[in-house]
């Protein structure tokens, strides 16, 4: 998307009230040193012609009086009322008085003054200034150009008419003139359009780069990241550790397309992470049909143990309401451990929040023992649940650099459900 060749606008009406919104800083300033800058020029050349010209007339006086009223005026507007769109029109009409005041001050200035007033330079300074000095947009300075031309025209050819080689030489000149002003005014809007849209552009990548690492990595770990912290590795005296793995998958793959394989892992997938995070826990990842959550890490949450405890029940019943394509349910068996962890983020380029420890090994020996549908939980995720989920146990597992251990078989999940031991 780029400006009009000619007005230099954007089509899109939303990039340019955006650009012009960007832009009211720096017409407010120039609004405010430009108005200074007049009043002080109105008020040092009044001085001048009463020390210089004692025969200047009221009139002249008090157009220079008017000039520094309104530009007193234009400074305090710019302090006393919010920056806003109408600094915009407040700029223009400021410009566009003075040039006015310019013409009347050569109206009202005595005959015997016109040699310290030439008229040429009085319209080239505000013919300049119209581009320059107040800031204003290259469509508006066009416009005080071409008033400050009407005004020399009307003043040099009808009110106090120049000698006809003079006006035919000055005119020309004051036209060129404000057409190299013009010219660079122009160069000037139309690079710091290209600009806006660049930076615009370069804040769009950061915005999506941005949530992407939210995405990627959870919030509070994110916001550390993103201030610059490089490597980032906390640990978690207790937290609960979930996960879940497809049944029979692999046999099941073999039988299917690639495109049916990710599609079935994107179906269940997709439905986990809605459930996850309902419950506003963190998944840390998926390894091949391997999902694994934790509860309690980065953000601590008291009661994790049964958040995971829900979310296993939610996830074992989700499932089946998957198929693989031969028609079969999709079934999931659940391994759940709670206790210390260290947790971090691995990589430099491509980022992972990673949670290991014991803990760790001991949710995913549990996942391995189990059968399908079941849900098998530590003895210390057990002890913290409270009485309304059903659990079976204790039971005894070999797992894998553990050797004999103490599980619980996690069972539903009632209001008024006691915890019942296997017999």
């Amino acid at each position: 998307m780029r400006p009009s060749r000619f007005l230099l606008k954007f089509p899109d009406t939303r990039a340019e009230s955006a650009y012009r919104a960007s832009r009211i800083p720096y017409r407010l300033h120039n609004t405010r040193l430009t108005a200074a800058v007049v009043a002080c020029m109105w008020s040092a050349f009044g001085i001048l012609d009463l020390l210089i010209l004692p025969e200047q007339t009221p009139s002249a006086l008090a157009v220079r009086g008017i000039g520094v009223v309104l530009a007193v005026i234009t400074v305090a507007a710019t302090y006393l009322r919010a920056p806003g769109p109408w600094i915009e029109r407040g700029g223009f009409a400021f410009l566009a008085l003075n040039i006015c005041l310019v013409f009347g001050l050569k109206l009202t200035i005595p005959p015997e003054a016109d040699p310290q007033f030439r008229t040429l330079p009085l319209f080239m300074l505000v013919a300049s200034a119209g581009f320059v000095v107040a800031g204003v947009s290259f469509a508006e300075g066009v416009a005080a150009a071409a008033l400050s031309c009407l005004g020399y025209a009307l003043v040099a050819g009808v009110f106090k008419p120049e000698p006809p080689e003079v006006f035919s030489y000055e005119f020309p000149f004051l036209l060129w003139s404000a057409a190299i002003a013009g010219l660079s005014a122009y160069m000037l809007e139309r690079t710091a359009r290209t600009s806006f849209l660049q930076q615009q552009a370069l804040s769009r990548a950061e915005a999506e780069i941005r949530r992407l690492l939210y995405n990627v990595l959870p919030p509070s770990i994110a916001a550390r990241k993103e201030a610059g912290e490089v490597a980032i590795a906390d640990s978690y005296e207790d937290i609960t550790v979930l996960f879940a793995d497809i049944v029979g998958f692999t046999a099941k793959s073999d039988a299917m397309s690639s495109e049916a394989v990710v599609g079935l892992l994107n179906d269940l997938f997709t439905r986990f992470d809605r459930i996850v995070a309902q419950h506003q826990l963190e998944k840390i990842k998926t390894i091949g049909d391997c999902y694994m959550v934790a509860a309690s890490v980065p953000d601590t949450r008291p009661a994790h143990a049964r958040e995971i405890a829900a979310v296993a029940l939610a996830l074992r019943d989700e499932a089946r309401r998957v198929s693989f394509p031969d028609g079969s349910a999709v079934e999931v068996k659940i391994g759940i451990a709670s206790g210390p962890v260290t947790a971090g983020i691995i990589g430099d380029t491509k980022f992972l929040f990673d949670v290991w420890g014991d803990t760790v090994n001991t949710a995913s020996r549990l996942e391995t023992s189990a059968t399908g549908g079941e849900i098998l939980m530590t003895q210390a995720t057990r002890d913290a649940l409270p009485p309304e989920f059903v659990c079976e146990g204790p039971l005894t597992f070999d797992l894998k650099g553990k050797g004999a251990t103490a599980a619980w078989r996690l069972t539903g999940q009632g209001a008024t459900q006691g915890v019942r031991a296997a017999e």
